[in-house]
């Protein structure tokens, strides 16, 4: 599992977030937004750790959906190559409608939605 650096000698933005993970997280919002499937979009920021998950609407279990998504990701990263984030996709489609609720961490922030 990738962490974010420990940020105590870095300017904080308001969020807490350190200002490259600000800029990292916008890049890659700004990636996915135009991506049909791509619903929301959270950061989860606990401790020295971060975690930007995607939530995604398609049909169960195919792949072709995410794969998109993972290339954002993986382009993020490449523009931002210290940085060290976890990554997640979910295909709401995959759960339950009583289940999807539980799907994102309650202490995450919305990034984007749909």
């Amino acid at each position: 599992m990738d962490r974010v650096q420990p940020s105590s000698a870095a300017a904080m933005t308001p969020d807490g977030c350190p200002p490259s993970l600000d800029a990292l997280a916008d890049r890659f919002v700004g990636r996915v937004r135009e991506l049909p499937q791509v619903t929301r979009v959270f950061l989860d920021v606990s401790g020295d750790s971060a975690r930007l998950l995607t939530v995604i609407k398609a049909p169960p279990f195919e792949r072709q959906y995410r794969d998109p998504v993972y290339d954002a990701e993986l382009a993020v990263l490449a523009a931002f190559p210290d940085a060290q984030i976890d990554f997640g996709v979910v295909n709401e489609s995959e759960y339950p409608a009583e289940a999807r609720a539980a799907l994102v961490p309650t202490s995450s922030v919305a990034l984007y939605t749909r």
